[in-house]
């Protein structure tokens, strides 16, 4: 399991590779919706986040990812996906 800064940094990363106007400072009170990404930008999102990391493809539910608000609600499923092992096709 990476640590929690690995894991910060590949959504900061994977956040900035897809050219969304984001805020000077992301935290983990950063609004989702503030980043003005549309499902297709938060799958890509989650797949470099993958790669970076060297999980396999899918290994998080996007679908899981609805309704959550901040960064930190995110990093906190994200995480949490390494406890639950990745999901099954």
């Amino acid at each position: 399991m990476p640590e929690a800064k690995d894991l910060w940094s590949a959504m900061v990363e994977a956040l900035k590779a897809q050219s969304l106007d984001l805020p000077d400072v992301l935290t983990h009170a950063t609004r989702i919706e503030d980043l003005n990404a549309d499902s297709l930008d938060l799958i890509e999102i989650l797949m470099t986040i993958e790669e970076q990391l060297g999980l396999p493809t899918a290994f998080f539910d996007e679908q899981a990812l609805v309704g959550l608000d901040t960064l930190g609600e995110a990093e906190i499923f994200l995480a949490s996906s390494f406890v639950k092992g990745p999901r099954l096709m």
